[in-house]
């Protein structure tokens, strides 16, 4: 925390909360206060006998002895109209595929993380978990720094179900540490909300005191990305699929920071040819590229990709939130509000636009391919497609609602595993395989 505050002090007034006794509360009270919440959470988790949705946590995602999973009540699967759609008699098939999930920074990542680690958790899968409990070596190469499993097989590489921290994709570098076939897909959102959502989540700028000229100025004529503030204001879906990554780093003065004395040319920022090869490479190494702004489509499209996948494990909880965005996903820090957001101008919308041209040629072809899947999805099986999206939206809106006004109604294990944001979730894995004996 302290090495990120650092790096945004120098350019402007000091964030309102960023005093002595602020930072260690975040450097001390904090953690304990977290890692105190996780025991009592994993206590419960691998404890609970009582609880009707207790698992016998064994070695293989193929077997387990779940009641009822993956823990949505029959009445809310009746009500929202998937009782043809869910297996209420048989635990889920197998999965196939083991899950790579390239996580970019307020996208509703940390939704679609979170759908990734319920599946791990519940059946018994094994996930690559970061040393720092958040970074698989972002903004650095991948993988980082991560919590080594002993291979059986003498390969020296453990290969794991799935990956889901942040991380910059590579792909080879993805399938080395993945069990074989893999499924490879990340989230985008339009640039433009993406850049207001972290304005406002991000130090220093979700202090209020700063302007959208401060940013402009900050990170228009950025020659390499060498900080993290970079890494997460510049083109950061493409810096997260590995745009910058495509060309050798250079050596930075800047050792300090989280970029470990390396830096990435933004010089093909605005190449547009080097852009269209770049998106003809992520189209050939990522399976599904989803959408937040068609959140429910992406993820029926990924069970489309992963056909055992129950429609339930597909509920998503919303997080992050500061005024409700679009799918409900994260739109800003835990300090804002929305009445006290400011809005880019017109002519700051251009200069932003200008600076974020890699992000929005991604997104812009990978909104129209999704937009077109999901048609051709539609014309294949049309009543069945209105079911299964109109039911998962129920699923999501049900679901909420009884955890804002009757959360006893859901087991309390479904409450847990909902409730927690990637770290959290990834301290509770963590734990669990290291008291389960896991096999490659």
């Amino acid at each position: 925390m302290k090495r990120i505050v650092t790096v945004f002090a120098s350019s402007g007034p000091r964030h309102p909360s960023s005093g002595p006794r602020q930072r260690w509360l975040h450097r001390l009270v904090l953690p304990i206060f977290g890692a105190l919440f996780a025991a009592v959470n994993v206590l419960f988790l691998f404890n609970n006998k009582n609880d009707p949705s207790t698992t016998t946590f064994i070695t293989s995602n193929q077997a387990h002895t779940s009641q009822r999973y993956p823990f949505v009540p029959a009445d809310v699967i009746v009500q929202c109209g998937l009782v043809e759609h869910v297996n209420l008699k048989t635990l889920p098939k197998p999965l196939t595929k083991s899950l790579g999930f390239v996580k970019p920074h307020k996208t509703g990542g940390s939704t679609v993380a979170n759908i990734v680690n319920r599946i791990v958790w519940e059946r018994n899968m094994t996930k690559m978990i970061p040393s720092d409990y958040t970074y698989l070596g972002w903004p650095t190469p991948f993988p980082g720094n991560y919590k080594s499993i002993e291979s059986v097989n003498g390969s020296g590489i453990f290969r794991f179900d799935a990956v889901s921290n942040h991380a910059v994709f590579n792909a080879d570098a993805f399938r080395t540490y993945l069990k074989e076939p893999a499924l490879i897909f990340t989230i985008l959102r339009d640039p433009m909300e993406r850049a207001i959502s972290a304005f406002h989540y991000f130090p220093p700028y979700n202090s209020g005191n700063y302007t959208w000229q401060h940013f402009i100025r900050k990170y228009k004529n950025t020659t390499y990305i060498k900080t993290w503030d970079q890494a997460v204001h510049v083109n950061p879906m493409a810096y997260a699929l590995g745009w910058y990554h495509l060309r050798p780093p250079l050596p930075s003065d800047n050792n300090k920071s989280k970029m470990k004395g390396m830096m990435w040319t933004t010089a093909f920022d605005h190449n547009k040819s080097a852009i269209r090869d770049f998106i003809k490479k992520v189209e050939d190494e990522i399976d599904l590229v989803m959408i937040l702004d068609h959140l429910t489509e992406s993820l029926l499209l990924l069970k489309d990709e992963l056909p055992q996948l129950e429609v339930t494990e597909l509920l998503w909880s919303d997080f992050k939130i500061s005024g409700k965005g679009a799918s409900g996903d994260d739109t800003g820090g835990t300090n804002n509000r929305k009445s006290h957001k400011i809005y880019p101008t017109e002519a700051e919308r251009q200069e932003l636009s200008n600076m974020m041209l890699v992000d929005q040629m991604l997104y812009d072809h990978f909104r129209d391919k999704l937009l077109l899947r999901w048609k051709a999805k539609e014309e294949r099986a049309p009543e069945e497609t209105r079911q299964l999206k109109n039911g998962l939206n129920c699923l999501h809106e049900t679901v909420t609602q009884l955890l804002a006004t009757e959360k006893n109604r859901l087991p309390k294990r479904l409450r847990i595993c909902l409730s927690q944001d990637s770290p959290g979730f990834t301290h509770l894995q963590s734990t669990k395989q290291q008291r389960v004996n896991v096999g490659n």
